[in-house]
């Protein structure tokens, strides 16, 4: 059977003794998942997603160093490197994320403050309404008050001007009682 023309390197790892090791991801061109299945001196079997495909000894050579790869550091160091690309890549997903959501927070925090403080103007500005209108009704009480206020003043001063001609007119006409009184007791 043929395989596919498609990465395989990073599946699998040779042990010393040249057995299987185990699994390693999948690096596939289209996503898919190998497993070993088998594994003798003449054929690899590997199962990839429904298919089975089958690694012969004539057309493994190819592959081999793509399957099994000769030298274990080199693919530990790009399995290594690929994890850190990834963490890399998930960090850098979760720094955009934080952002977005600090702006957010931030956007909505400016929002709730432009919000209060309008209310806060509006608010200020009722109550200086509501200053100026009792500061005007307040004049015209006062007006209203002074006016009254000199009316009653000029009653009382009526009412004094009553009372200081009556009580002249009584000093007047005592003093002549008096007068008149003494006049009859020396004539």
């Amino acid at each position: 059977m043929v395989v596919p023309s498609m990465t395989l390197g990073g599946l699998f790892v040779g042990a010393p003794d040249g057995g299987f090791v185990g699994q390693r991801g999948h690096l596939s061109s289209d996503g898919g998942r190998w497993q070993c299945l088998e594994r003798n001196n003449e054929n690899i079997v590997f199962k990839w997603k429904c298919g089975i495909f089958v690694i012969t000894s004539e057309n493994r050579k190819p592959y081999w160093s793509l399957v099994f790869p000769p030298n274990g550091k080199g693919h530990h160091f790009s399995l290594l490197q690929h994890e850190t690309e990834k963490l890399r890549n998930d960090i850098e997903k979760m720094r955009s994320e934080l952002r977005h959501e600090i702006d957010k927070v931030t956007a909505g925090q400016r929002l709730d403050l432009n919000l209060e403080r309008g209310r806060i103007r509006e608010e200020l500005s009722n109550q200086n309404a509501e200053t100026n209108n009792l500061t005007n009704k307040l004049d015209r009480v006062s007006n209203y008050g002074s006016v009254w206020e000199i009316h009653s003043l000029r009653a009382q001063l009526e009412a004094a001007k009553y009372d200081v001609i009556k009580y002249c007119i009584g000093t007047l006409v005592s003093i002549s009682a008096v007068g008149l009184a003494v006049l009859r007791i020396l004539m």
